[in-house]
């Protein structure tokens, strides 16, 4: 990872990768992508509770990820389905 890549964690849940790839890419922001509001919801406040600003939740649907066009260095998927 470079410090300012923008990362997307595709089925985010609540941010267990999408919170330490933050601090590994501070100039950069981490796109938490997930279908559960709720999911986001936790996202959004462990990152406010840890102070971290680089996170951003993303609402998908199941067949959209709703991430802008070539915006995107890396995208991490781990048990998405």
């Amino acid at each position: 990872l470079e410090p300012d890549d923008v990362v997307a964690d595709i089925g985010a849940g609540t941010g267990y990768f999408s919170l330490p790839i933050a601090g590994r890419v501070p100039q950069g922001r981490v796109l938490a992508v997930d279908l559960q509001p709720e999911m986001l919801a936790i996202v959004a406040s462990r990152a406010k509770s840890g102070g971290i600003a680089n996170v951003e939740p993303v609402q998908a649907t199941e067949t959209d990820p709703r991430l802008p066009p070539g915006a995107v260095d890396l995208v991490l998927m781990v048990d998405a389905y």
